[in-house]
Parts: C-alpha cells; structure tokens; sequence
C-alpha cells in the first residue's frame, strides 16, 4: 500500500480487549440424504482435496466434492471449524454430509468470494495477490477479522492453512482447517496474524479508494 494511504487509513487497534460470546455451531455433521446426487450448478472453485459447486434450485449453497478419500475426511474437518466455532470464532455454515456419483460430499452455505482470491501463503509467509479482487471488502470485514485475530491471540489458538470465505457483504468466515490446536503452546502464528492483517489493510485500501 502507498505511504500517503497508510497514513491517511489507520488500522484498525488490535491490542484492545474483545470479549465475544462463543456461538452456537453452526457447523453440523448430520447425513443429508435429500442432497444425494443433487443438480450441480456453476463450478465456484477448487481446493486442495475437493471441487465446489452452487447447487441447483438452491443458490444460496454450495457442496464441496472429495475427489480422493473418504467421509472421515470431511467429518474431520468439520470437527475443526466446531473446535473453532466453539470458541466464539465466526466459521463458514455447514449443513451435514452427503454423497455425489457415490463421492462423499459436504453441503453448506455459499459465500461470495474466497481469501485465497486476495491473500496466499506462499513459502510459509503470506502474501497479497497482484491484482486481487478486493471490492467485498469493507468495514465488516475489518471488525470480522479483528475480533477473530484477538481470539486466536488471547486463546493462543493455532490454525493450519488459514483461509477465509467472504460474504457479499463483506463479513468473513473460517473455512477449510487442515488442522486447530487450541492452547497452542506457541501462540496463534505470525503466518496467522499476517494473513489477517493483509486482509484487513486490503479493506482499508478498498474503502479509502471508494471514498476518493
């Protein structure tokens, strides 16, 4: 970011206290039957072990594809995003498991925008992508993410390939955890914290340049 808008957009303070209630999961492990083999929609994109898909008559979710493995990696990974959410942590919504051409899948809420779009580890340090999407970003976003940085810093809260979804407006989401340790006995990482910080500085680029 330019010099002259680092100093006209402050960022937001992160050493002042939030006490956030921990939410209800809303991350759930329920099979889905009524989703078997459902109509997929648009391809949304890629990770590193499934393929995400809109589903069709129902535009506001998305299912995610194993292509290789079983349906204890899924459920796996929705233990983390609970671990997460249990902690007051504000996580993607999972409705449950199902199957797709006899492939376990995970059905849930379709988000907007992923993080990967604007921020990557790359070599273990994060970094903004050129060019990078930013317009969702505002200041949900900001107060998102900072709530989320000082849990995992007060709770020493480690988290393995930390990504987000954003919403179309603006709020922000935990997705895909390889892995949560809670009481990390390092404390959150600085590959963590600077994932988020590059997040929010990207939404305080996108909302300075709105209100040029």
């Amino acid at each position: 970011m330019p010099e002259n808008l680092r100093q006209q957009v402050q960022p937001t303070p992160t050493t002042k206290k939030v006490v956030a209630e921990p939410k209800l999961s809303s991350v759930r492990s329920d099979y889905l039957g009524e989703y078997e083999n459902v109509k997929l929609g648009q391809e949304l994109g890629t990770g590193g072990n499934k393929d995400v898909y809109s589903v069709q008559g129902r535009e506001d979710l998305a299912i995610g594809i194993l292509r290789e493995g079983d349906i204890d990696e899924l459920q796996v990974e929705i233990e983390e995003l609970q671990k997460l959410a249990s902690e007051g942590l504000q996580t993607i919504e999972v409705l449950g498991t199902t199957t797709h051409n006899n492939r376990p899948a995970i059905v849930m809420k379709k988000y907007a925008q992923g993080s990967k779009n604007i921020v990557q580890s790359v070599g273990g340090k994060a970094r903004r992508v050129d060019g990078a999407n930013i317009r969702l970003l505002n200041q949900s976003s900001i107060n998102d993410l900072g709530i989320i940085r000082q849990l995992m810093v007060r709770k020493k809260i480690f988290i393995d390939d930390l990504q987000f979804m954003i919403a179309s407006d603006g709020h922000v989401y935990i997705t895909d955890p390889i892995e949560v340790i809670l009481g990390y006995s390092k404390g959150a990482t600085e590959n963590n914290l600077t994932m988020i910080d590059l997040l929010i500085e990207a939404a305080q680029q996108n909302i300075f340049e709105k209100g040029r």
